[in-house]
C-alpha cells in the first residue's frame, strides 16, 4: 500500500465563510485494486483567520496537500465519517463541496447509468447518504430474498401510514389500467346469471322421465342432508369467499411475502381472478347449455305420480303433479334477465360453480399468501365442501370432479400466458405508468400521480431486489 502521513482530517479547514479553496482531483488507485480515492493534488485558497493547531497551540496554516491526501488513501473509512466536517466555501461556485466528493468516491456497481439501464431506473441524487445503515438494508433484503427470514417475520409486517398512502396510490393507478376489465368481468357474472336463468327455463321442458335423477356413487354412499344442513355447503362457500376478500384487502395495510418473491397488490389479483374466472366461466355456460342434466337437489327433484301411465311419462313436458316444493323457473324473458338464483336454480350442474370459486380461491392463497395455517385452512375446507355439497344433491360427482382439474389447468396456462404485469419495474412502468428511481444515495423513489415517495427495499420490483441484493455484496467488499 501507498504509505501515509500521520496528519489527521481533523487538520483540514473548517467551514469558514472567509475561507475559499479549490480542488485539483483525480482518482488513485490503490496497489490491490480493492477501492478507487479521491487524491488532492493542490489546495489553494485564503482565509482572513488563521487555524490554530490542536496539538501544538500555535498558529499555522493547514495541512499540506500532500498530507491531506495521503491521510484520504489510509483511511477512507475515516474520510467518510468525516465527510460533514470538511465543507468549502460557497463563495467559489467551481470548488467542489465535500458531499460532491462523496458523489464521485461513491461512484461504483450501485451507481446506475440511464443511458445503459431501463427507462424506468434514472439516477437521483440525494441530499444524505449513510452507509452502514444502506448495508444494513441490503442485508436484509438479500436474507428475504435467500428465505433467511422465519414465516412469522415474513408474515406479520404491518405498513406505516406512509407506506399505506404509497400502496393505496399505486393501487389507483394500476385501477386506472385494469378498472375496464374487472368492470367487465362483473358484468359478465350477470351474463352468467341469465345464462343460469335460461338453463332453468330449458329444464321445465323436460319430460318426467328425463326429470329422474342419474345415478351416482356419492349420492349411494352420502347420507342425504336435508333442513338446515343444506344450506352447509353455501356456509363454507361464503366463508372462503370472504376470508379471500379479506386477505386481498389487508395488502394495503400488510406487507405480505408471496412465494413468487414479489410484493402484492390487489389490482392484479383481482386481473388474475378475473381472467380465470372470465374463462372458466365461459367454459362452464357451454357445457350446461349443450346438455341439460336432470337435477337432484330438493328444488329440483321430480316425483312421479303413482297414477301416471307410460305415455306421459316419456312425452310432453314434466306434468306440475310431480313439481317439488321450490320449484319456480322463470316464466317471461324479464325473469331470464334480471333473475338471479345463487343457490335454487335448475339445470347448470355442469359443471359445479361452487367448485370454480372455491378451486379458485385455494389457487389465490397459494400463490400470493405465504402463510400455511392460511393455505391449510383453505385447502381444508375445499376437502371438507366436496362431500357436502355431493350429500345435498346440489350437483353430481361428475360436476364436483371437472372442476377440481379445469380450474387449476386454467389458472395455470394463463398465467404462463399472461403473466402479471407487476413483475419488473419496466412493466410497472410501461402498463402502470408507475416509475421508480434510484438515487446516488442507494434508496429508491416511487413516482405516481406526480407525486414522489421513499420505498422500502422489500417493496421494490424483483429486478430491483435482485440488483439491491448483487450491490450488497459489492458494497461489503468496498465498505468492509
Amino acid at each position: 500500500m501507498r504509505s501515509a502521513s500521520s496528519s489527521s482530517l481533523t487538520s483540514l479547514p473548517e467551514d469558514d465563510p472567509d475561507v475559499s479553496f479549490s480542488f485539483d482531483l483525480e482518482m488513485a488507485t490503490t496497489e490491490d485494486n480493492a477501492m478507487q480515492l479521491p487524491t488532492i493534488h493542490s489546495i489553494s485558497g485564503s482565509s482572513s483567520n488563521s487555524r490554530t493547531s490542536s496539538s501544538t497551540g500555535s498558529s499555522t496554516p493547514s495541512s499540506s496537500p500532500t498530507a491531506a491526501s495521503s491521510t484520504l488513501r489510509k483511511q477512507p473509512t475515516l474520510f467518510l465519517r468525516q465527510r460533514k466536517e470538511i465543507s468549502p466555501a460557497d463563495n467559489d461556485a467551481d470548488a467542489p463541496s465535500s458531499k460532491q466528493i462523496m458523489d464521485r468516491f461513491l461512484a461504483g456497481p450501485h451507481t446506475f447509468d440511464p443511458r445503459t439501464n431501463p427507462p424506468s431506473v434514472a439516477v437521483r441524487k440525494e441530499s444524505d447518504f449513510d452507509v452502514q445503515q444502506f448495508l444494513v438494508d441490503q442485508e436484509k433484503v438479500a436474507q428475504a430474498t435467500r428465505g433467511g427470514t422465519t414465516a412469522d417475520e415474513r408474515v406479520t409486517v404491518v405498513r406505516t401510514r406512509e407506506q399505506v398512502v404509497l400502496h393505496f396510490l399505486m393501487e389507483l393507478r394500476m385501477l386506472k389500467r385494469d378498472g375496464l376489465f374487472i368492470l367487465f368481468v362483473t358484468f359478465y357474472q350477470w351474463v352468467h346469471s341469465v345464462m343460469t336463468n335460461v338453463a332453468y327455463y330449458y329444464h321445465t321442458q323436460l319430460t318426467a322421465a328425463q326429470r329422474i335423477p342419474l345415478q351416482d356413487v356419492a349420492f349411494q354412499n352420502l347420507p342425504l342432508l336435508t333442513g338446515d344442513w343444506w344450506m352447509v355447503s353455501e356456509y363454507f362457500v361464503f366463508g372462503m369467499i370472504g376470508t379471500s376478500v379479506a386477505l386481498i384487502i389487508s395488502i394495503l395495510f400488510v406487507r405480505w411475502h408471496p412465494p413468487h418473491g414479489r410484493p402484492l397488490y390487489c389490482i392484479p389479483i383481482l386481473r388474475r381472478m378475473g381472467l380465470t374466472l372470465l374463462v372458466t366461466m365461459t367454459l362452464r355456460i357451454t357445457s350446461f347449455l349443450v346438455t341439460t342434466l336432470p337435477g337432484a337437489s330438493r328444488q329440483c327433484l321430480y316425483h312421479v305420480p303413482d297414477d301416471m301411465d307410460s305415455k306421459e311419462l316419456m312425452n310432453g313436458p314434466a306434468h306440475d303433479r310431480g313439481q317439488p316444493n321450490g320449484w319456480a323457473p322463470p316464466n317471461d324473458l324479464n325473469e331470464i334477465l334480471w333473475r338471479s338464483d345463487l343457490t335454487t336454480g335448475c339445470g347448470d350442474l355442469m359443471f359445479s360453480s361452487h367448485t370454480i370459486f372455491t378451486m379458485l380461491f385455494v389457487c389465490i392463497t397459494c400463490r400470493y399468501f405465504d402463510w400455511k395455517i392460511l393455505k391449510g385452512f383453505m385447502i381444508l375446507s375445499q376437502i371438507v365442501i366436496i362431500p357436502l355439497i355431493l350429500a345435498a344433491r346440489k350437483h353430481y360427482s361428475i360436476d364436483v370432479f371437472t372442476a377440481l382439474y379445469v380450474v387449476p389447468l386454467v389458472w395455470m396456462t394463463l398465467n404462463s400466458k399472461y403473466p402479471d404485469l407487476d413483475v419488473t419495474s419496466a412493466t410497472m412502468d410501461s402498463h402502470y405508468g408507475i416509475r421508480f428511481s434510484l438515487t446516488k444515495g442507494g434508496s429508491y423513489i416511487a413516482s405516481v400521480w406526480g407525486k414522489e415517495f421513499y420505498v422500502d427495499p422489500q417493496d421494490l420490483p424483483v429486478d430491483l431486489q435482485k440488483a439491491t441484493t448483487e450491490t450488497t455484496e459489492d458494497d461489503k467488499k468496498r465498505f468492509p
